[in-house]
Protein backbone atom coordinates (compact mmCIF):
# COMPACT_ATOMS: atom_id res chain seq x y z
CA UNK A 1 0.00 0.00 0.00
CA UNK A 2 1.20 3.38 -1.27
CA UNK A 3 2.02 6.15 1.83
CA UNK A 4 0.35 9.49 1.73
CA UNK A 5 2.97 11.95 1.53
CA UNK A 6 3.45 14.10 4.18
CA UNK A 7 5.54 16.72 3.15
CA UNK A 8 4.21 19.34 0.47
CA UNK A 9 6.07 20.03 -2.08
CA UNK A 10 5.14 22.31 -4.83
CA UNK A 11 2.61 25.47 -4.55
CA UNK A 12 1.32 26.12 -7.98
CA UNK A 13 0.46 29.76 -8.27
CA UNK A 14 -1.47 30.99 -11.24
CA UNK A 15 -2.91 34.64 -11.86
CA UNK A 16 -6.14 34.46 -14.25
CA UNK A 17 -8.32 37.73 -15.50
CA UNK A 18 -10.83 37.40 -17.22
CA UNK A 19 -9.72 34.21 -19.04
CA UNK A 20 -12.34 31.69 -17.40
CA UNK A 21 -12.20 29.35 -20.71
CA UNK A 22 -8.25 29.30 -20.27
CA UNK A 23 -8.28 28.54 -16.52
CA UNK A 24 -10.26 25.78 -16.37
CA UNK A 25 -7.73 24.02 -19.31
CA UNK A 26 -5.12 24.77 -16.75
CA UNK A 27 -6.67 23.42 -13.85
CA UNK A 28 -7.21 20.26 -16.06
CA UNK A 29 -3.48 19.96 -16.96
CA UNK A 30 -2.23 19.84 -14.03
CA UNK A 31 -4.91 17.45 -12.30
CA UNK A 32 -3.34 15.59 -15.11
CA UNK A 33 0.31 15.72 -13.42
CA UNK A 34 2.38 12.58 -12.72
CA UNK A 35 3.02 13.60 -9.51
CA UNK A 36 1.77 12.64 -5.90
CA UNK A 37 -1.45 14.74 -5.56
CA UNK A 38 -0.60 15.21 -1.43
CA UNK A 39 2.65 16.33 -2.10
CA UNK A 40 1.61 19.68 -3.95
CA UNK A 41 -1.31 22.42 -3.86
CA UNK A 42 -2.66 25.14 -6.44
CA UNK A 43 -3.52 28.70 -5.67
CA UNK A 44 -5.46 30.30 -8.35
CA UNK A 45 -5.40 34.33 -7.83
CA UNK A 46 -8.28 36.23 -9.56
CA UNK A 47 -7.22 39.71 -10.62
CA UNK A 48 -10.28 41.56 -10.17
CA UNK A 49 -11.95 39.55 -12.89
CA UNK A 50 -15.72 39.52 -13.88
CA UNK A 51 -15.62 36.13 -13.95
CA UNK A 52 -16.75 34.07 -10.94
CA UNK A 53 -14.73 31.06 -10.73
CA UNK A 54 -15.63 28.70 -7.65
CA UNK A 55 -17.40 26.50 -9.65
CA UNK A 56 -14.20 25.55 -11.83
CA UNK A 57 -12.76 24.95 -8.72
CA UNK A 58 -15.13 22.86 -6.97
CA UNK A 59 -14.68 20.54 -10.12
CA UNK A 60 -10.93 20.08 -9.56
CA UNK A 61 -11.09 19.64 -5.47
CA UNK A 62 -11.71 15.64 -5.76
CA UNK A 63 -8.52 15.62 -7.88
CA UNK A 64 -5.89 18.28 -6.29
CA UNK A 65 -5.45 20.24 -3.28
CA UNK A 66 -6.93 23.80 -4.46
CA UNK A 67 -7.81 27.02 -3.33
CA UNK A 68 -9.07 30.29 -4.34
CA UNK A 69 -8.52 33.78 -3.63
CA UNK A 70 -9.53 36.55 -4.90
CA UNK A 71 -8.65 40.54 -5.18
CA UNK A 72 -9.30 43.78 -6.55
CA UNK A 73 -7.35 44.41 -10.03
CA UNK A 74 -3.73 44.64 -9.17
CA UNK A 75 -1.54 43.14 -12.33
CA UNK A 76 0.00 40.12 -12.48
CA UNK A 77 3.05 40.67 -10.47
CA UNK A 78 0.61 41.30 -7.39
CA UNK A 79 -1.59 38.82 -7.53
CA UNK A 80 1.47 36.10 -8.19
CA UNK A 81 2.54 38.06 -4.67
CA UNK A 82 -0.64 37.32 -3.26
CA UNK A 83 -0.51 33.63 -4.05
CA UNK A 84 2.69 33.22 -2.59
CA UNK A 85 2.39 35.13 0.66
CA UNK A 86 -0.20 32.25 1.31
CA UNK A 87 2.03 29.21 -0.36
CA UNK A 88 3.16 26.39 1.46
CA UNK A 89 5.27 24.30 -0.24
CA UNK A 90 9.21 23.83 -0.06
CA UNK A 91 9.12 25.44 -3.89
CA UNK A 92 6.86 27.85 -5.74
CA UNK A 93 5.92 26.77 -9.14
CA UNK A 94 4.11 30.08 -11.66
CA UNK A 95 2.37 29.21 -14.40
CA UNK A 96 0.21 31.58 -16.76
CA UNK A 97 -3.61 30.91 -16.96
CA UNK A 98 -3.47 30.68 -20.50
CA UNK A 99 -0.91 27.58 -20.84
CA UNK A 100 -1.26 23.95 -19.95
CA UNK A 101 1.38 21.89 -18.54
CA UNK A 102 3.67 18.47 -19.35
CA UNK A 103 2.57 15.88 -17.37
CA UNK A 104 6.32 14.93 -16.15
CA UNK A 105 6.49 19.29 -15.11
CA UNK A 106 6.77 18.98 -11.51
CA UNK A 107 9.17 16.39 -11.79
CA UNK A 108 11.44 17.98 -14.29
CA UNK A 109 11.55 20.85 -12.19
CA UNK A 110 12.49 19.10 -8.86
CA UNK A 111 15.05 17.17 -10.13
CA UNK A 112 17.16 20.42 -10.69
CA UNK A 113 15.90 22.23 -7.59
CA UNK A 114 17.16 19.67 -5.10
CA UNK A 115 20.72 20.09 -6.87
CA UNK A 116 21.36 23.73 -4.90
CA UNK A 117 20.49 24.85 -1.59
CA UNK A 118 19.03 28.13 -3.23
CA UNK A 119 18.11 28.43 -6.83
CA UNK A 120 15.44 29.20 -9.78
CA UNK A 121 14.82 27.03 -12.35
CA UNK A 122 12.68 27.80 -15.59
CA UNK A 123 10.94 25.31 -18.11
CA UNK A 124 10.32 25.77 -22.13
CA UNK A 125 7.71 27.55 -23.10
CA UNK A 126 5.67 25.73 -26.16
CA UNK A 127 3.29 27.87 -28.74
CA UNK A 128 0.56 25.42 -29.03
CA UNK A 129 -1.12 27.21 -31.78
CA UNK A 130 0.87 26.78 -34.58
CA UNK A 131 -1.68 27.69 -37.13
CA UNK A 132 -1.92 31.27 -35.76
CA UNK A 133 0.98 33.67 -37.42
CA UNK A 134 1.02 36.60 -34.51
CA UNK A 135 1.18 33.48 -32.20
CA UNK A 136 4.16 32.05 -34.11
CA UNK A 137 5.55 35.55 -34.89
CA UNK A 138 5.11 36.26 -30.97
CA UNK A 139 7.44 32.68 -29.82
CA UNK A 140 9.92 33.86 -32.31
CA UNK A 141 10.50 37.04 -30.71
CA UNK A 142 10.38 35.57 -27.67
CA UNK A 143 13.15 32.53 -28.37
CA UNK A 144 14.95 35.45 -29.96
CA UNK A 145 15.01 37.32 -26.68
CA UNK A 146 15.60 34.15 -24.51
CA UNK A 147 18.31 33.03 -26.56
CA UNK A 148 20.41 36.37 -26.88
CA UNK A 149 19.84 36.94 -22.81
CA UNK A 150 20.92 33.61 -21.82
CA UNK A 151 23.90 33.69 -24.66
CA UNK A 152 26.95 33.21 -21.82
CA UNK A 153 25.14 32.28 -18.99
CA UNK A 154 21.53 32.14 -17.35
CA UNK A 155 20.09 36.05 -16.49
CA UNK A 156 16.19 35.55 -17.36
CA UNK A 157 13.60 33.07 -16.89
CA UNK A 158 10.04 33.55 -18.18
CA UNK A 159 7.31 33.45 -15.38
CA UNK A 160 4.87 31.08 -16.84
CA UNK A 161 7.15 28.25 -16.47
CA UNK A 162 9.31 29.68 -13.21
CA UNK A 163 10.01 27.71 -9.94
CA UNK A 164 11.65 29.04 -7.09
CA UNK A 165 12.91 27.96 -3.69
CA UNK A 166 10.18 29.66 -1.18
CA UNK A 167 12.60 31.06 0.80
CA UNK A 168 14.49 33.07 -1.97
CA UNK A 169 11.44 34.24 -3.64
CA UNK A 170 10.51 35.48 -0.38
CA UNK A 171 13.89 36.90 0.31
CA UNK A 172 14.00 38.73 -3.01
CA UNK A 173 11.14 40.56 -1.77
CA UNK A 174 8.78 38.65 -4.61
CA UNK A 175 7.75 40.48 -8.07
CA UNK A 176 7.47 44.20 -8.14
CA UNK A 177 3.93 45.23 -7.22
CA UNK A 178 4.87 48.45 -9.16
CA UNK A 179 4.36 46.27 -12.99
CA UNK A 180 0.75 47.05 -12.87
CA UNK A 181 0.64 45.15 -16.68
CA UNK A 182 2.45 42.14 -17.82
CA UNK A 183 6.31 42.50 -18.91
CA UNK A 184 9.29 43.47 -17.39
CA UNK A 185 8.29 41.91 -14.10
CA UNK A 186 10.21 38.68 -14.20
CA UNK A 187 13.28 40.39 -15.34
CA UNK A 188 13.45 42.29 -12.43
CA UNK A 189 12.56 39.21 -10.37
CA UNK A 190 15.60 37.51 -12.35
CA UNK A 191 17.80 40.02 -11.87
CA UNK A 192 17.23 40.98 -8.02
CA UNK A 193 17.55 36.65 -7.20
CA UNK A 194 20.76 36.73 -8.90
CA UNK A 195 22.01 39.63 -7.52
CA UNK A 196 21.50 38.01 -4.08
CA UNK A 197 23.24 34.86 -4.94
CA UNK A 198 20.36 32.77 -6.02
CA UNK A 199 21.39 31.40 -9.28
CA UNK A 200 18.99 30.65 -12.40
CA UNK A 201 18.81 27.34 -14.37
CA UNK A 202 17.37 26.71 -17.46
CA UNK A 203 15.90 22.91 -17.67
CA UNK A 204 14.12 23.02 -21.65
CA UNK A 205 12.94 19.37 -21.01
CA UNK A 206 10.40 20.94 -18.14
CA UNK A 207 7.66 22.20 -20.81
CA UNK A 208 4.59 24.16 -20.78
CA UNK A 209 2.11 24.97 -23.56
CA UNK A 210 1.12 28.56 -24.53
CA UNK A 211 -1.96 28.72 -25.84
CA UNK A 212 -2.17 33.01 -26.06
CA UNK A 213 -4.71 33.10 -29.66
CA UNK A 214 -3.35 36.47 -31.51
CA UNK A 215 -4.74 39.25 -33.78
CA UNK A 216 -2.74 41.83 -35.12
CA UNK A 217 -4.75 43.99 -33.17
CA UNK A 218 -3.73 42.29 -29.65
CA UNK A 219 -0.20 40.99 -30.95
CA UNK A 220 0.18 45.20 -31.55
CA UNK A 221 -1.28 45.76 -28.40
CA UNK A 222 0.85 42.95 -26.33
CA UNK A 223 4.14 44.15 -27.41
CA UNK A 224 3.00 48.01 -26.50
CA UNK A 225 2.47 46.64 -23.19
CA UNK A 226 6.28 45.00 -23.51
CA UNK A 227 7.38 48.49 -24.38
CA UNK A 228 5.66 49.83 -21.20
CA UNK A 229 7.15 47.24 -18.97
CA UNK A 230 10.75 47.97 -20.47
CA UNK A 231 10.55 51.30 -19.02
CA UNK A 232 9.02 50.52 -16.25
CA UNK A 233 12.39 47.55 -15.67
CA UNK A 234 15.06 50.44 -16.81
CA UNK A 235 13.84 52.96 -14.44
CA UNK A 236 12.89 50.21 -11.28
CA UNK A 237 13.58 51.59 -8.00
CA UNK A 238 14.17 48.53 -6.66
CA UNK A 239 16.81 47.51 -9.12
CA UNK A 240 20.62 47.27 -7.56
CA UNK A 241 22.61 50.07 -9.23
CA UNK A 242 25.05 48.09 -10.45
CA UNK A 243 22.63 45.75 -12.52
CA UNK A 244 20.99 48.73 -13.95
CA UNK A 245 19.37 47.27 -17.21
CA UNK A 246 21.80 49.44 -20.95
CA UNK A 247 19.94 49.38 -23.75
CA UNK A 248 20.62 46.80 -26.83
CA UNK A 249 22.66 47.59 -30.17
CA UNK A 250 21.47 48.75 -32.95
CA UNK A 251 22.60 45.48 -34.24
CA UNK A 252 20.91 43.45 -31.83
CA UNK A 253 17.59 44.96 -33.05
CA UNK A 254 18.41 43.87 -36.59
CA UNK A 255 19.34 40.45 -36.04
CA UNK A 256 15.99 40.15 -34.39
CA UNK A 257 13.96 41.50 -37.24
CA UNK A 258 16.15 40.06 -40.06
CA UNK A 259 16.79 36.13 -38.80
CA UNK A 260 13.21 34.67 -39.30
CA UNK A 261 14.52 34.94 -42.97
CA UNK A 262 16.67 31.78 -42.69
CA UNK A 263 13.51 29.88 -42.25
CA UNK A 264 12.47 27.44 -44.88
CA UNK A 265 9.71 29.25 -46.62
CA UNK A 266 9.34 32.68 -48.41
CA UNK A 267 5.81 33.48 -47.09
CA UNK A 268 6.78 32.30 -43.76
CA UNK A 269 10.38 34.31 -43.71
CA UNK A 270 8.54 37.70 -44.93
CA UNK A 271 5.56 37.89 -42.89
CA UNK A 272 7.11 37.07 -39.70
CA UNK A 273 9.86 39.52 -40.50
CA UNK A 274 7.11 42.24 -41.35
CA UNK A 275 5.34 41.04 -37.85
CA UNK A 276 8.45 41.47 -35.46
CA UNK A 277 9.26 44.90 -37.12
CA UNK A 278 5.97 46.05 -36.08
CA UNK A 279 6.82 44.45 -32.84
CA UNK A 280 9.22 46.66 -32.41
CA UNK A 281 7.35 49.96 -33.59
CA UNK A 282 5.01 48.90 -30.93
CA UNK A 283 7.61 47.99 -28.27
CA UNK A 284 9.40 51.69 -28.57
CA UNK A 285 6.16 53.37 -28.59
CA UNK A 286 4.77 51.54 -25.45
CA UNK A 287 8.37 52.58 -24.13
CA UNK A 288 8.24 56.22 -24.88
CA UNK A 289 4.47 56.65 -24.02
CA UNK A 290 5.31 55.23 -20.26
CA UNK A 291 8.32 58.03 -20.21
CA UNK A 292 5.95 60.52 -21.14
CA UNK A 293 3.81 59.33 -18.36
CA UNK A 294 5.67 59.34 -15.89
CA UNK A 295 7.53 62.67 -16.66
CA UNK A 296 3.33 64.10 -16.23
CA UNK A 297 3.25 62.16 -13.26
CA UNK A 298 6.75 64.00 -11.71
CA UNK A 299 8.77 60.54 -11.39
CA UNK A 300 11.52 61.53 -14.41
Amino acid sequence: MELAVQTLIFSIVIATYNRRDSVERCLHSLSLLDYHNSAFEVILVDDGGKHHLSDIINTFKDNMNISLIRQDNAGPASARNAGAAIAKGKYILFTDDDCTVSVDLLRKLETHLNNFSKCAVGGKTVNALTENIYSKAQQVLLDYLFACFNKDEITFLTSNNFAVHAGDFKAAGGFNGKFKIAGGEDRDLCRRLRAAGCPLVYAPEAQVYHYHSLSLLSFVELNFRYGRGACLLRRSASMPQNTRVSFESIKFYLNLILHPLNSRTWVSRLTITLLLFISQCANALGFVWELICEIGNGKH
